[in-house]
């Protein structure tokens, strides 16, 4: 038999379409089986570019279906591995391989969620969402180490200068007067608030929430809160007024539990560094003003806005009291928190125009028991007003008859 006869090479080669897995090896198999195999070289050469156009028609899908939040985070680890390279400061190494993790999870999380069994739901929707948060927890925890290796140098005294030019106070320093033990554990009560308000918000949307555009806009909004103050921590580092001021603070802080397990948190969770813009001001305030926002389109948030947009001021109030934050540091914070809300609506609406024009899913699937309620809200907000309107309907038209019954 002549050389290569009777065999459909173009089956193998990249003509406009990718070979799947089964065919290349279907073709090389019954190239053996006919006497006609190509040399070796050609072989390996063909199956390198049938293998380099399947990643490719895999990664531009990918790229057409990857969502902005994923794209968001991905930016933000990419910011930190290139300033710890750059900067190569201690323990740099270190650092930059919890990074590279933190990317492998994020990997992770957008495989799962261009997955068939992702966009279908169940499980692997969660899973999805967990992955995208999952990052911006684990860096945190790793900026103790961060911060020292991009930057060393510290900013309090320019951001106490900066309040007092600007402000003619400093809440440190001045408030001392007012302090009083019931006092002080009264605002570490709402410092440690903090900590659940952010994480059962998160988790409630991550875990229960199915609607796309909530899900999108709060989500959206969130990670721009933290991957932008997580960026600033690097840009402006400081101790705050507690360790800067040491000298000015005469009136000691003393509390009960709540005071004791604030210090303890901070010691031993906090990045130290970590004060431009406050963080403690910034997420509480980007959610009461989510829900404040969103307060017409679910009874949760209708009931909710207040007790939240009451308990961020007082976790406002905390930050400097406690002695933790600078005056600049929570107005800073303030603006992070309202340009979130119009960013994360911003990103949304585009989002969905984009995956709209392309006959695109969902960024990320509903989950299947948030999607049973999603359908019956969705139900209710049609029908009943419709069903409402019916029964008007038939109500006038009796009352025309009884009219018109008795006129007769």
């Amino acid at each position: 038999m002549a050389r290569g006869a009777g065999v459909d090479r173009a089956s193998v080669t990249v003509d406009g379409r990718v070979a799947s897995w089964r065919a290349v090896r279907r073709r090389f198999s019954d190239r053996r089986v006919v006497g006609a195999a190509l040399p070796p070289r050609r072989a390996v050469t063909r199956l390198a570019a049938a293998v380099v156009a399947r990643v490719g028609a895999r990664v531009r899908t990918v790229r057409e279906e990857i969502a902005y939040q994923e794209l968001i985070v991905a930016a933000y680890l990419a910011i930190l591995a290139g300033a710890l390279i750059v900067a190569r400061g201690a323990g740099w190494q270190r650092e930059l391989a919890g990074v590279a993790a933190d990317a492998l999870v994020l990997f992770v999380g957008i495989a799962v969620g261009r997955t068939g069994a992702a966009r279908s739901g169940g499980g692997l929707a969660l899973l999805h969402r967990a992955l995208v948060f999952a990052p911006i927890v684990l860096s945190y925890l790793q900026l103790r180490g961060i911060l020292p290796a991009v930057r060393s140098a510290s900013f309090d005294a320019e951001l106490l200068a900066f309040d007092r030019a600007v402000f003619g106070i400093e809440p440190a320093v001045d408030w001392q007067p007012f302090v009083r033990p019931w006092l002080t554990e009264w605002f570490a009560f709402f410092y440690w608030s903090y900590f659940p308000i952010v994480a059962v918000s998160v988790l409630a949307f991550v875990c229960g929430v199915s609607d796309d555009a909530a899900f999108g806009r709060f989500s959206s909004g969130m990670l721009v809160v933290y991957c932008t103050a997580h960026l600033l921590y690097m840009v402006v580092p400081g101790h705050g007024p507690y360790r800067h001021l040491a000298d000015e603070l005469h009136v000691p802080l003393e509390g009960g539990a709540f005071w004791s397990s604030v210090r303890a948190i901070v010691d031993a969770a906090g990045a130290q560094k970590d004060i431009f813009p406050s963080l403690h001001t910034a997420a509480p305030a980007f959610i009461a003003l989510f829900a404040f926002r969103h307060r017409r389109e679910s009874s949760v948030l209708a009931r909710a806005w207040l007790p939240l947009a009451f308990a961020t001021s007082q976790i406002v109030i905390a930050t400097m009291y406690l002695r933790w934050h600078w005056l600049i540091d929570v107005v800073a914070g303030m603006v992070l928190a309202c340009v979130a809300v119009f960013v994360g609506e911003r990103l949304h609406e585009k989002q969905r125009r984009h995956r709209e024009a392309r006959a695109l899913g969902p960024a990320f699937a509903p989950l299947p028991w948030g999607a049973r309620a999603t359908e019956s809200r969705e139900r209710d907000r049609w029908e009943l007003p419709l069903a409402s309107c019916v029964r008007r309907r038939a109500g006038r038209r009796a009352r025309r008859r009884q009219s018109r019954t008795r006129d007769g």
